[in-house]
């Protein structure tokens, strides 16, 4: 499976770095660059990863962090918030308090590779890529509610269970 970047940058020519170093290493990338259509794209394309920059105008960097944590599709995505400044480890510490927290934080100046570097075993953990399969399926599935969805994935799972345990005992 091929992973997709998406990229909120207020600076283009860091953007632009980023996207070719993801492209050369095989992901796709979908940089925007008016942050009001961050959203948007988020919750159409499902990104593997976002990178968001704190520093986009008006303060949009902090205000998109906790609209993409709170968003139920989304919310299991991971999220690298980048910001620069002499401040940004102690605005950083602050941020890591709340609950709609980024997974990763990076000050500026920062490299491609650093970024791909702490990305990458983000895109690796089995865990969070099936929530956030389970998330979209049960928005995607407005017929079914809340319990009745997590009962069927429950049932699903000890249908799993009880048949690798069936295995092990008739072995």
């Amino acid at each position: 499976m091929k992973h997709h970047l998406l990229i909120a940058e207020d600076d283009r020519a860091l953007a632009d770095r980023l996207s070719v170093a993801a492209r050369e290493r095989g992901y796709e990338v979908t940089a925007v660059e008016d942050p009001g259509s961050l959203m948007t794209q988020a919750n159409t394309l499902l990104p593997s990863a976002i990178v968001l920059s704190a520093d986009l105008p008006k303060g949009r960097g902090w205000a998109l962090c906790n609209e993409l944590k709170r968003n139920p599709l989304l919310r299991h995505q991971p999220l690298v918030l980048t910001a620069s400044g002499d401040d940004a480890q102690a605005v950083f510490e602050q941020h890591r308090r709340l609950q709609t927290r980024a997974d990763i934080y990076l000050a500026k100046p920062y490299t491609e590779d650093d970024l791909i570097a702490h990305i990458e075993p983000l895109l690796a953990e089995p865990r969070r890529e099936m929530l956030a399969r389970l998330y979209r399926l049960r928005e995607q599935t407005p017929t079914l509610s809340s319990g009745k969805f997590f009962a069927l994935w429950f049932a699903i799972a000890a249908a799993i269970a009880g048949a690798v345990l069936a295995f092990y005992l008739l072995r």
